[in-house]
């Protein structure tokens, strides 16, 4: 992978902060001329398109349709705010940016609406053309896509403009295909309340999480792109997008302005994840001394970033064993630990169970402790019990 030195991606200021390095070469800045947290150096173009293509997460079908499923809420969530902003009893023309597993699209089948998405991952785009029969999602790039003449009445982006190595491009591209009366909403983590969890660790280690905005710094960002705030609110609370807020822009005729330095906000976040990091590391390191045989439930990005926190303060090899219910996953290995399918025989060998899941960890945790009771193994949530 082709890594590239980086300005500033909101003002282009080459005057920043160092605040945390990751063991990957990334390392976390702030930028001293409008605040904006963002990682350095990036990933080219290419290299990110590539990495999107395959990116998934490990949830078969039932979990990702699971009314109870975090992703689910958010789609929810999402759809209310949008649809409390603009009319969805009315004839328009929606593009969700990101369009991910087609959820958020798939709440407006009962409506009027024509809706398109965007999806540069291969099998959440299968899944939303094939599970959901979304017919308008392409495979693709933003700039590869083909949408025709019309343009769009709205436009969603949510949680992607972090991923970009160039967000202002996108932003420039979303008010072309915009019409002027129309409404773009985007959300994104809130750096003023971004909890510092395994996802995020992850994230930022492999340079998935390219920058980190408050909302006076995506604020500024936007008017720098012809675009104006209208509203903006924090998201609920939940394991999947902890700390993440939604905002409503409008097109503007005026270019942007500079927001002050928040230092603060980046170097609290950055103390908060290494205070993470230990806990997590006490946590296991206990286990360890007591000779604990310790299994991981679940065998996707947020058990690999787990397992390489621990694997940086050298206690990866307290996990013998991951467990999955994707048949894909099983027989595998994840950073070198076997993958098997959870059966209720192998119990007498482990002690413990930690439920690794982004947004399913409820779900997991109240099968298995369903399944282990009365057996001698004791079920910890990375969420409800460690990261508190």
């Amino acid at each position: 992978m082709v890594l590239l030195a980086v300005q500033c991606p909101s003002c282009e200021a080459s005057s920043f902060r160092e605040l945390l390095e990751f063991g990957t070469g990334y390392s976390s800045r702030v930028c001293e001329v409008c605040g904006l947290n963002f990682l350095a150096p990036v990933p080219t173009d290419e290299d990110l398109k590539v990495m999107y293509a395959s990116f998934e997460q490990s949830y078969p079908s039932r979990d990702i349709v699971d009314s109870e499923n975090d992703f689910v809420a958010f789609a929810r969530d999402r759809f209310s705010f949008v649809t409390e902003r603009v009319d969805k009893s009315k004839e328009g023309r929606l593009l969700e940016i990101g369009s991910s597993y087609g959820l958020f699209l798939n709440l407006f089948k009962e409506t009027p609406w024509e809706v398109h998405g965007v999806e540069p991952s291969v099998l959440p785009a299968s899944f939303s053309k094939q599970d959901l029969a979304l017919k308008n999602v392409q495979n693709c790039m933003l700039d590869e896509a083909d949408f025709g003449q019309k343009g769009f009445d709205v436009i969603c982006s949510f949680h992607v403009i972090e991923h970009l190595r160039n967000p202002k491009k996108m932003l420039l591209t979303a008010r072309k295909l915009l019409k002027n009366d129309g409404r773009l909403f985007i959300a994104t983590p809130n750096l003023i309340e971004l909890e510092t969890n395994i996802i995020h660790y992850f994230f930022l280690r492999h340079g998935l999480h390219l920058m980190q905005c408050t909302p006076r710094t995506l604020e500024s960002m936007l008017r720098r792109c012809g675009f104006e705030m209208v509203s903006c609110r924090q998201e609920e609370d939940r394991p999947a997008e902890c700390g993440s807020m939604i905002v409503e822009a409008k097109k503007s005729s005026y270019g942007g302005v500079g927001s002050p330095a928040e230092y603060e906000y980046a170097l609290k976040f950055c103390r908060k994840m290494q205070k993470m990091k230990r806990r997590l590391s006490e946590k296991f390191a206990g286990w360890a001394e007591g000779g604990l045989d310790v299994a991981v439930y679940g065998a996707g990005v947020h058990t690999r970033g787990l397992l390489e926190l621990l694997d940086e303060e050298g206690l990866a090899i307290s996990v013998q064993t991951i467990y999955d219910d994707n048949p894909a996953k099983v027989g595998g290995r994840l950073c070198d630990i076997p993958v098997k399918a959870f059966r209720e025989d192998r119990l007498g060998d482990i002690d413990l169970i930690v439920v690794s899941s982004l947004a399913a960890e409820k779900q997991i945790i109240d099968r298995l402790e369903g399944i282990v009771n009365g057996e001698n193994v004791k079920i910890f949530g990375i969420y409800r019990d460690i990261v508190v």
